[in-house]
């Protein structure tokens, strides 16, 4: 975090673009911090919403997309990307942007390969000391990203790790690099069709020079190297629809818990002392079938309150408490 530089709470969601994510309101996260990342600017322009950070850690990625890149920037749609150190090459003002933070500042090869070279002060972070740093993706790095903020939980949303490695209208143009030939009509790897547009170059997901796995073990290091740190932030998984899921590879968190999106917080019911006979008849109604409330899940159960103006309530306390306990329906 930069000097005076504040947080929107504790929590950062970290949001992929995967097909998990097709007709998600992203509204609904308005609020809270939001990291998103690589060509899904493209959704956000259409809905008029943008996250609070970006990153694009893919190098081809960059030589598609730059000056869109620097346009979320400039033009204040987000407030902090955080890039490959490539994205210089297109315009050296970045690297006296302090909007604009480099990967090359954190990675020792790097720093020393390209950051130095650019005048870049290296950071030590201890969220970027890996295990095993060739396990770099955009994803990965992200949530290594949300931690240095300073961010204590990091909910991982839209990551589903099931790619289509290379498809129908994607052609090789280098050792790993794909280029889309035309504009895919549907396209299986993101949450909408127009993500990827004729003439895009982007890396394979998971090359064969990582046992065509790079994406998941990427987290799973991310995870590992967390596990040894003192205070390190809580990643949770929002997204059942994920390999993350299916493999447990960090604890599962249903997202409209993880949001407190329930539909209704609370019943209140104003009342006297006066009113006890119909209040316990409430209750006994709530428990027939026909009166009872609608079951839903147990993060989305709401509140129920009385409010008493005045007097001594204990024995009306009691007895409520007791006609709640009686129904196995209302509880």
């Amino acid at each position: 975090m930069t000097s005076g530089e504040q947080l929107l709470g504790d929590r950062c969601w970290v949001v992929g673009n995967g097909p998990s994510l097709r007709g998600f309101d992203f509204r609904r996260l308005n609020g809270q911090a939001v990291l998103g990342m690589n060509a899904a600017y493209r959704y956000w322009q259409e809905i008029n919403w943008y996250p609070t950070y970006y990153c694009c850690l893919d190098d081809e990625l960059v030589a598609t997309h730059w000056r869109q890149i620097i346009d979320l920037i400039r033009s204040g749609k987000v407030t902090k990307a955080f890039v490959s150190g490539s994205l210089a090459d297109y315009d050296r003002s970045v690297l006296e942007d302090k909007r604009f933070v480099l990967l090359d500042q954190f990675i020792d090869y790097w720093h020393r390969t390209r950051g130095k070279a650019n005048g870049l002060p290296f950071i030590e972070s201890r969220y970027f000391a890996s295990s095993q740093a060739s396990k770099l993706t955009t994803g990965s790095h992200s949530v290594r990203f949300a931690a240095h903020l300073g961010y204590k939980e990091i909910c991982l949303l839209g990551i589903d790790l099931r790619y289509v490695e290379t498809i129908p209208e994607a052609e090789q143009v280098g050792e790993i690099a794909l280029r889309i030939r035309e504009t895919p009509k549907h396209n299986p790897n993101y949450f909408f069709d127009g993500y990827q547009q004729a003439g895009d170059r982007y890396n394979i997901p998971n090359p064969k020079s990582h046992l065509g796995d790079l994406h998941f073990s990427s987290l799973r290091v991310v995870r590992d190297d967390f596990a040894g740190l003192q205070d390190a932030p809580r990643v949770v998984n929002c997204n059942a629809a994920s390999r993350l899921f299916d493999e447990r590879l960090f604890p599962y968190l249903h997202v409209d818990r993880a949001i407190n999106d329930r539909p209704l917080s609370s019943v209140v019911v104003p009342t006297t002392l006066k009113e006890r006979d119909a209040l316990l008849n409430q209750l006994w109604l709530f428990q027939q079938e026909a009166f009872s409330p609608e079951p839903v899940e147990e993060f989305q159960k709401p509140d129920l309150a009385y409010v008493f103006n005045s007097g001594d309530t204990a024995s009306l306390e009691e007895a409520l408490l007791q006609g709640f306990h009686d129904s196995d329906r209302l509880k």
